[in-house]
């Protein structure tokens, strides 16, 4: 799924107001599909089991910001947002869901690529859905969050202008350039 117009998830999901105002709010989402926000987005859509890591990641982060002594900073962000740094929505990949080509050592994770904004690094770099990202710049992902890993990753190496993905699809294991 490619969703052409860069920020309109974040746009107009509750936190905007939020974020409008210089407060600063999160925007999760649990990926998109052809019948997204449409009238065919039907109930027999939503998967129990992104709702539940969802929750836990919710829970997680609302402990680790309750037991800091400084309050979240507001910070600006690109409007296309909602797709994180690459452009493109990720969602945490459990070993036992892997293909055992992915070859990944205890503690490493991976994350699924479930779609991907047009005209955004993932989209240039030919970032697909379906794609499984393995690692960033030679270092594995987390397997406590590895959505965060490639985020964090990401964002650190904008600086650079480049970061290189280690990314499974079908049964090849690439290493796709992605210009930042």
């Amino acid at each position: 799924t490619c969703i052409s117009k860069a920020g309109s998830i974040f746009l107009r999901s509750d936190q905007v107001n939020f974020y409008r105002k210089d407060i600063p709010c999160l925007f999760w989402t649990s990926g998109l599909h052809k019948d997204y926000h449409t009238t065919g987005d039907v109930a027999a859509r939503i998967d129990d089991a992104k709702v539940a890591r969802a929750a836990t990641h919710g829970y997680v982060t609302a402990w680790t910001v309750a037991n800091r002594t400084a309050r979240p900073r507001f910070q600006k962000m690109d409007a296309n947002a909602s797709a994180g740094p690459l452009g493109a929505v990720l969602d945490a990949l459990p070993q036992e869901d892997l293909p055992q080509a992915a070859k990944l050592k205890p503690g490493e994770g991976a994350a699924l690529v479930r779609s991907v904004m047009d005209e955004m690094a993932a989209s240039q770099a030919k970032i697909q859905p379906g794609d499984i990202i393995l690692g960033v710049d030679d270092e594995p992902l987390s397997d406590e969050d590895p959505v965060a890993s490639v985020e964090e990753r990401v964002v650190k190496a904008k600086a650079k202008g480049k970061v290189v993905l280690r990314v499974m699809r079908g049964a090849k294991i690439l290493r796709v350039p992605v210009k930042l």
